[in-house]
């Protein structure tokens, strides 16, 4: 009977440890890829954008402009604030919604 049990003990505790191994394996992985996807994002902020826009007023001149990706975020956030803003004050300073359920401008 004892025999019985130590057999099953040595046969938990070995598939146990196996267990553990398996899942440090498998969060290192994780960690790893974790990490690959970061760089792919930094990467992709840091790569270079150019944009050709016309001139305004002009039929034939146009600017061309190069920023990252991250340098153009911001500049299309900012234009965004600045045409809500633009438009707030064209409303006489009301407060129009953006969504006519919720009472917030």
């Amino acid at each position: 009977m004892r025999i019985h049990i130590l057999a099953a003990a040595a046969l938990a505790l070995g598939t146990s440890a196996a267990w553990a191994q398996d899942q440090d394996e498998e969060a290192a992985e994780t960690q790893a890829v974790q990490a690959t996807q970061q760089q792919e994002e930094d990467d992709r902020g840091s790569e270079v954008l150019c944009r050709t826009e016309r001139v305004t007023g002009s039929l034939t001149r146009r600017t061309c402009t190069c920023l990252t990706r991250d340098e153009w975020d911001i500049v299309e956030a900012r234009t965004k604030d600045h045409l809500d803003r633009m438009g707030r004050n064209a409303s006489g300073s009301q407060c129009i919604p953006d969504n006519p359920f919720q009472n917030r401008c």
